[in-house]
C-alpha cells in the first residue's frame, strides 16, 4: 500500500512538473496590407500542406523559429511565421504537426479575398493560444502582376 502511494505520487509529480506546450487554438481575421503599383493584379501564391512542412516541423521542435519564408510554387510568393517575441519559446510553438499545417491552411483560406484582383499582395493572420493570447502572426506574400493595357 505504501508503495503504490510513492509510485502514484511520483508519476503525479513527473506529470505535474513536465513543460506543457501551448497549443495554437484559433485564428484572427485575415488582414491584407500593401497595394500592387498603378492598378496591377495579385499573383495569387500556390501553397500544399507539404510546403509548410519543414517550418512547422522546426516550430513544432522550438517555437523560436522564426521569420522561415516558405517559397509558394513556381515561386509566386511566400509564406511564414513571425512570433510573439514576448513569450518563451514553448508557448508560441504549436502542439503538433497537423496543428501547424492546417493553421497555415486555415489563414490561408482567410486571406483568400485579400489576393482578388486589385487587392493587398501580402496578408497576416493572428494565431491565438486558448487563452487568448497572440502567439504570432502567420503572414502570405502574393506577387504583382503589371497592369494589362489594352492593345
Amino acid at each position: 500500500m505504501k508503495f503504490t502511494a510513492t509510485i502514484t505520487g511520483l508519476v503525479a509529480a513527473i506529470f505535474y512538473s513536465a513543460p506543457v506546450v501551448a497549443d495554437w487554438a484559433s485564428l484572427g481575421d485575415g488582414i491584407g496590407t500593401g497595394l500592387c503599383p498603378q492598378g496591377g493584379n495579385v499573383l495569387l501564391p500556390v501553397f500544399n500542406d507539404e510546403s509548410w512542412d519543414d517550418i512547422c516541423a522546426s516550430l513544432v521542435e522550438d517555437g523560436c523559429t522564426d521569420n522561415n519564408h516558405v517559397l509558394s510554387q513556381a515561386n509566386t510568393g511566400s509564406s511564414g511565421f513571425r512570433r510573439n517575441e514576448d513569450l518563451d519559446c514553448a508557448d508560441n510553438a504549436p502542439a503538433g504537426h497537423l496543428t501547424c499545417t492546417n493553421a497555415f491552411r486555415d489563414g490561408y483560406g482567410k486571406c483568400g479575398s485579400s489576393f482578388s484582383p486589385h487587392e493587398q499582395p501580402s496578408c497576416g493572420v493572428q494565431v491565438f493560444n486558448a487563452d487568448g493570447t497572440v502567439v504570432g502572426d502567420i503572414f502570405f506574400v502574393g506577387a504583382c502582376l503589371p497592369p494589362i493595357s489594352p492593345p
